[in-house]
């Protein structure tokens, strides 16, 4: 993936976010600190809000967005690839529907929790995307990426290797509408643009689970060297089984068939198998999507692992497991120092919480600035947190997730002139926090859990 080397001898946390409102169609500027009694993390001093660009009618400028612009990039991106004509066709008309749709949502005369997001104009999403209602066509459509995007895949090690600028997106979890509201705000991947870092877990409980997987398997495939995928907890085909009704399995078979939806079930979660599970960027910021473990292992270890990896594979292998499922220690609790056993799994041993003196040290040992990771949302968070001494980035990017009432966030990192990379939230604004709720919402998610239970590793 492009080059990788990096004369940046740090990372700068910026001292203002970019946070975005579509409830008011405004950009609403507050000055404060992000909130130390967050579930997690401490408050990063002097934070304020930067307001983002609006055009005459008041509406956020998606001009960046240029479909046609970026059609015609993925024309020369792909025509460089070794996939077949109609393949290169259908990716390219499925990215060009996405930059189209993410105009359309950013829009939107009103602005509505996932859950309640009929499609553009009340038409289904996944019919937008590939041009097709007929259920069989879709279920041929998904599995056809997902093979594509196996052998882009393999060309690739375990652990990714790019450099800024880049964004990095946190748990999607099926809010597709989300995600379209970050790419219409923030910015829609392009073969001129930053590279794009999507953490895993990007199925499971929304009502949207198909359209998001379409999305992101297409621009990989188009723009091979600015997107990365990397593996969650929740590309699995396991926790996908063991959702139940709101898991990424019984989806499949809702909205595709039995027999359709449980092929392409088993194409997808076959390419999960060849995901990544870390990206190193420019040298300085490694990103999992669940964190460190116990911190005793090195960058060469997860670079020189070998996939595809299943489900018995991965939980066999404590590294690999933890950089999935483990999570940091919030620096105000009382045992905040050391590895400890997780609650997630019911203190079995296999999963680990870490406190930022293991953070510490596993950044020395492999030379890092600071590790981003993703996997936690907070009640009425901002959907990034900061701790660890600044060496431990959160990021979430859905929002108001499970009845969080928590912001949707991605992590915006660009150089500058002094030789440092600039770390900088971009933040989607939740619609249940400290507002009314749009009439006809639903405040809470029908399939809420609290984030921090305990049987969450079941889940």
């Amino acid at each position: 993936m492009g080059a990788t080397g990096s004369a940046y001898h740090d990372v700068v946390l910026a001292a203002d976010y970019e946070f975005v409102d579509h409830s008011t169609r405004q950009d609403r500027v507050q000055r404060h600190a992000l909130e130390r009694t967050s579930l997690h993390g401490t408050a990063a001093p002097g934070m304020h809000v930067k307001p983002t660009a609006r055009n005459s009618s008041g509406l956020f400028d998606p001009s960046f967005l240029a479909a046609d612009s970026i059609c015609q990039g993925l024309q020369e991106s792909l025509g460089c690839s070794t996939f077949k004509a109609h393949h290169r066709s259908e990716v390219e008309g499925i990215v060009h529907q996405a930059a189209r749709l993410a105009q359309i949502v950013g829009q939107e005369q009103t602005d509505v929790f996932d859950q309640d997001w009929a499609g553009p104009g009340g038409t289904n999403p996944l019919e937008f995307l590939l041009g097709t209602g007929d259920v069989r066509e879709q279920s041929f459509a998904v599995s056809a990426l997902a093979k594509l995007l196996q052998s882009v895949l393999a060309d690739e090690c375990t652990l990714v290797e790019t450099s800024a600028p880049a964004k990095i997106f946190g748990d999607i979890h099926g809010q597709f509408c989300d995600m379209m509201l970050l790419f219409h705000d923030f910015g829609f991947p392009h073969m001129n643009g930053p590279t794009y870092v999507f953490n895993g877990d990007w199925v499971d409980r929304g009502r949207h689970q198909l359209e998001v997987i379409v999305v992101l398997f297409a621009l990989k495939i188009a723009l091979p060297d600015k997107i990365v995928l990397l593996r969650g907890n929740h590309e699995d085909i396991a926790m996908n089984q063991h959702m139940g009704q709101y898991g990424f399995y019984a989806r499949c078979l809702h909205r595709l068939g039995e027999n359709a939806g449980g092929a392409t079930f088993r194409d997808v979660t076959n390419t999960f198998n060849w995901l990544p599970l870390g990206c190193l960027i420019s040298q300085q910021i490694l990103v999992v999507h669940g964190g460190i473990g116990a911190g005793e292992w090195t960058l060469g270890q997860l670079k020189s692992t070998r996939r595809p990896l299943d489900h018995a594979a991965l939980a066999a292998d404590l590294m690999l497991w933890n950089i999935l499922w483990s999570d940091p220690i919030a620096d105000e609790e009382k045992d905040s120092f050391g590895v400890h056993d997780s609650p997630r799994d019911r203190h079995a041993h296999e999963m680990f919480t870490f406190g930022k003196d293991v953070t510490a040290k596993f950044c020395h040992r492999n030379s890092l600035s600071m590790v981003v990771r993703s996997h936690q949302a907070f009640k009425r968070g901002y959907g990034h947190d900061i701790m660890h001494d600044g060496k431990c980035i959160r990021v979430f990017s859905a929002r108001d997730y499970e009845g969080a009432e928590n912001d949707g966030s991605v992590l915006d990192i660009q150089p500058n002139q002094s030789g440092s990379l600039v770390l900088k939230p971009q933040v989607l604004k939740s619609l249940a926090k400290d507002q009314q709720v749009p009439p006809g919402s639903s405040k809470r998610g029908p399939y809420e859990q609290n984030a921090r239970d305990s049987k969450c590793a079941q889940q």
